[in-house]
Order: structure tokens, then C-alpha cells, then sequence
């Protein structure tokens, strides 16, 4: 995404005014959750003729959706183990009695398409 900067007899690199900005504006696409590859799309749709605001928009309202759908499933992924949580009351219990083990191995046990959810949870990871 850089090209390759020039280097002082020390060995420091030498970055122009236009590497400073690119520089810039990969960190920034970064804290936006853009990966290096998705970055380098936006750098090149921004050199294609003929592109225009609305094609980064575009790809900017499918990350965003992207995200949401992630959060979505964390707070799914979270809420599943809250109530594996809640429903283990920790002590000295040997592990065959642990309530968090057994709900993994009743995930395990069922096919690749789940079409139960693991003792206690619903499909959607929330609490039965």
C-alpha cells in the first residue's frame, strides 16, 4: 500500500508528504475495523476512474452491517455464557457435575447444523 521509501545512511526511512497521508488514512480505516485488504480496496476504488462517493459508501454501510452482525453474535456468545455461568454454583463438585462442561459436550454431540441448543440455552445462545 506504501511504496518503498527511501533510506537516509543510517538506515531511517524516508517517507513523503504523500506516504504520511496514506499512512494516515490506513490507521485511520483501521480503527474503523478495515482490515489491510479491505484498505486496499478503498485505495484503489479511490484511484478508479469513474468511481464515486456512493461506491465508498457502499463499502462503508456493508462493513458497518458487518460489525453489527459481529456484535450481535458476541452479545449472543456473551449471553450463553452468562447463563453457564449462573448455572454453575462452582464449589468442590467433582467435573463430571459441572454444569458448563456438560452443556459443551450436548453442544458437541449434536450434528453441524445445531438444530438444539445446548441444555439450558435457547438457539440463540439466550437463557432458557
Amino acid at each position: 500500500m506504501l511504496q518503498p521509501a527511501r533510506k537516509t545512511r543510517a538506515g531511517y526511512r524516508l517517507y513523503d508528504a504523500e506516504a504520511a497521508r496514506r499512512i494516515r488514512f490506513i490507521r485511520q480505516a483501521q480503527q474503523c475495523g478495515f482490515a489491510l485488504a479491505e484498505i486496499r480496496a478503498l485505495l484503489e476504488l479511490r484511484a478508479r476512474a469513474g468511481a464515486c462517493c456512493e461506491d465508498v459508501r457502499g463499502v462503508a454501510v456493508e462493513k458497518k452491517l458487518a460489525i453489527e452482525r459481529k456484535i450481535l453474535a458476541l452479545k449472543a456468545m456473551s449471553e450463553a455464557l452468562t447463563a453457564l455461568v449462573e448455572r454453575c454454583n462452582a464449589g468442590d463438585a467433582p467435573l463430571e457435575a459441572c454444569p458448563i462442561l456438560a452443556a459443551f459436550d450436548a453442544s458437541a454431540a449434536l450434528p453441524a447444523q445445531r438444530t438444539a441448543a445446548p441444555p439450558g440455552l435457547r438457539a440463540a445462545g439466550r437463557p432458557a
